[in-house]
């Protein structure tokens, strides 16, 4: 739509053509986006999307915001979150149409923050999907005059690490596996990998093999360190949400998983799902298993992974510390040591 304006003076008329078609004007009319457009509102890229640059915007819906106890409002008074760097996390650096992309490949794109962005094109039951960090976009693309919105399920990490091995280490909880890469002799290659995944047990997990402390690391024979931990090093990228379209389901069945409803609630519960399992080949050339279910609950998808390893046991991928990405790939926080 196109609107003419005039305004009247001696001798002079103005018209000024605005174009509701442009992506300031489409997420300012999103019911469903409103949050999303609050926190551009407080930054440059208002005006960036009434311009005249194409641009994608990875806008996360209102329902998963309002889950994460965000809002039009809220999002102004949230302690730590920086609006700019929130917003610029979800603005494509570069113009590209998503449906340009191969399937099944993970596409490196970046933000105009610098964060990375591992884009992959999916076909499932005859249906084209797209991912963007494990996160699903919903429906089809709003498209604009000057640019695409996809609309995500979720909300892209704030803030991101350069390698892995920086990710491992920035987190409390993961003290003694930091402590075993570095005990092992690994420090160097753990920041050299590049497009790898990394299942990092806890504290407690490593306390539980009689690793409950840095001066048991220590003690630890050097070349059992090492296998163990890499047999915990995957030398691809891989993302939970990802599994939905590389597993083959094979059966189905109660999992327990945890739930966060739409005003924000979360607990523990059963689900009934179907599941799958796929084998890969760990970067020690040991085998795991993936064991990957997905359900709903009252109309919200959900999904859990479980690993289970050469041993025959099974570890738990943490509900809220899965999918942390670096520039170099992720980690996932696991609550057993893989055994092999």
């Amino acid at each position: 739509m196109l609107l003419f304006v005039s305004g009247c003076k001696p001798d002079t008329e103005i018209y000024q053509q605005v174009d509701y078609q442009k992506l300031g004007y489409i997420l300012n009319d999103n019911p469903n986006l409103s949050t999303f457009n609050a926190a551009v509102g407080m930054t440059g890229i208002k005006n960036v999307l009434n311009g005249a640059d194409s641009t994608v915007l990875l806008a996360p819906n209102d329902i998963f915001l309002v889950r994460q106890g965000l809002n039009a409002s809220t999002i102004k008074e949230q302690q730590g979150l920086s609006i700019n760097s929130f917003v610029e996390n979800h603005v494509l650096d570069d113009y590209i149409d998503l449906e340009s992309l191969p399937f099944f490949v993970k596409q490196k794109l970046y933000s105009k923050s610098g964060h990375t962005n591992y884009v992959s094109r999916w076909i499932k039951d005859d249906l084209v999907f797209f991912t963007v960090n494990g996160l699903r976009i919903e429906g089809q693309p709003i498209r604009g005059t000057n640019g695409i919105i996809y609309v995500l399920n979720g909300m892209l990490q704030q803030y991101e690490y350069s390698t892995v091995f920086e990710a491992i280490k920035s987190d409390f909880s993961m003290t003694l596996f930091t402590h075993a890469i570095q005990r092992a002799g690994l420090a160097s290659l753990f920041k050299d990998l590049q497009n790898s995944t990394v299942f990092v047990p806890t504290n407690q997990a490593m306390a539980a093999i009689g690793l409950g402390s840095l001066e048991k690391v220590e003690q630890a024979n050097i070349s059992e360190l090492k296998k163990l931990v890499l047999y915990h090093v995957y030398p691809d990228i891989m993302f939970v949400g990802d599994l939905s379209f590389t597993t083959n389901f094979s059966g189905s069945g109660l999992f327990t998983t945890m739930v966060t409803l739409f005003n924000g609630n979360r607990f523990m519960t059963s689900v009934e799902g179907k599941y799958g399992l796929r084998e890969v080949k760990m970067y020690d050339g040991n085998n795991l298993q993936l064991k990957f279910y997905e359900g709903y609950y009252t109309g919200i998808y959900t999904n859990q992974l479980t690993l289970i390893d050469a041993a025959g046991q099974q570890s738990l991928v943490d509900y809220d510390r899965k999918d942390i990405v670096a520039k170099s790939g992720t980690i996932h926080q696991i609550h057993q040591v893989l055994k092999y």
